[in-house]
């Protein structure tokens, strides 16, 4: 049985609470953490835990902790953990610099047994995304496309708002869980709908080392949300619909009833699993198994190198220059 502690007491810490309790025989979450006693405590009488507003105590009391919202302190707290050899799950962004990714690197190498260092990604444990995966097993993918919408709403987009880390960067580390191959080369755009406002909506095309191609795009400008995800093999069309459940493959057949190969549609039929739970058995089983994680720091790292080279193709193009004799904007 493996002992749990949950670090931020905010809302999201009730959805991986939910998600632990599901799975009673492999784990008992304990604690609750939040340096606030007042909202340890409060978190805690809802859910029969123990409230603590000290790190230290938790230490030596508990195998594996969830961490959420620490602030600036989450480098330092995961760093602390892993290097005491705890388990941690940690909730996404990652959002961290390169010295704090160093240390909690160099947390687990001073570990005194290997933790296992998830980070969560619920989207990756969809029901729908694991029967593509399983589709997908033994085929020779050529490309795969991804579309990430959000409608905008009456408001201005933030000044802050990054398509890039918000919304493109989740379907890169989509495509690394579903194919374990390097990025070798990027091209990307981005534009506004408004020109005083950040980039709303984007399209890279990825190159990876087995010269598969990648499409993502991602929109905040219009009135839809859209999350599907399209993979083109050697012998079928895979189609998903991350937001319906849909998954639809296309093949070719000869099944000796009609003259020659034809398309053969079908429609799968995914059972419904909270991809919250999902995640959750996902990380307990790499504890068990002492396992690397479908998503681990290492992974997302490299995520991030690739979001880094998208927004530098973007910032590339968008600093491009009019033409003298037509006033026109030049080609990147």
């Amino acid at each position: 049985m493996i002992r749990i502690a949950i670090l931020g007491a905010g809302p999201v810490a009730e959805r991986h609470l939910g998600a632990l309790q599901a799975h009673p025989g492999e784990c008992r979450v304990t604690t609750i953490y939040d340096e606030q006693p007042v909202t340890a405590n409060a978190f805690a009488a809802g859910h029969g835990l123990m409230p603590c507003s000290e790190l230290e105590p938790i230490w030596d009391d508990v195998e594996a902790v969830v961490v959420c919202d620490l602030g600036a302190r989450r480098a330092r707290v995961v760093g602390t953990a892993l290097g005491r050899g705890i388990d941690v799950l940690i909730e996404p962004p990652l959002a961290m610099s390169e010295q704090e990714l160093q240390r909690m690197l160099g947390g687990i190498v001073k570990a005194p047994r290997r933790p296992v260092a998830m980070i969560g990604h619920d989207e990756l444990y969809h029901p729908a995304l694991g029967a593509v995966r399983e589709l997908l097993a033994g085929e020779t993918i050529v490309a795969l496309e991804l579309e990430r919408h959000d409608p905008k709403g009456p408001a201005a987009l933030p000044e802050d708002f990054d398509i890039v880390r918000e919304m493109l960067l989740p379907q890169i580390e989509m495509v690394g869980a579903l194919i374990d191959q390097p990025v070798v080369a990027t091209q990307a755009a981005g534009a506004r709908s408004k020109p005083s406002e950040p980039f709303d909506h984007a399209r890279a095309l990825l190159v990876l080392d087995d010269n598969t191609l990648v499409t993502l795009s991602a929109a905040r400008c219009g009135g839809a949300r859209v999350r599907t995800l399209r993979a083109v093999t050697t012998g079928a069309v895979v189609e998903c619909d991350l937001d319906t459940g849909v998954v639809e493959a296309t093949r070719l057949a000869d099944d000796g009833v009609v003259a020659g190969a034809h398309s053969v549609r079908r429609r799968i039929d995914v059972p419904h699993r909270d991809p919250w739970e999902a995640q959750a058995a996902a990380w307990l089983q790499a504890i068990e198994a002492r396992a690397k994680p479908r998503l681990s720091i290492g992974a997302i790292v490299t995520a991030e190198e690739t979001a880094d080279a998208i927004r530098g193709r973007m910032d590339l193009v968008d600093r491009r220059t009019p033409s003298r004799r037509t006033g026109k904007l030049r080609a990147a």
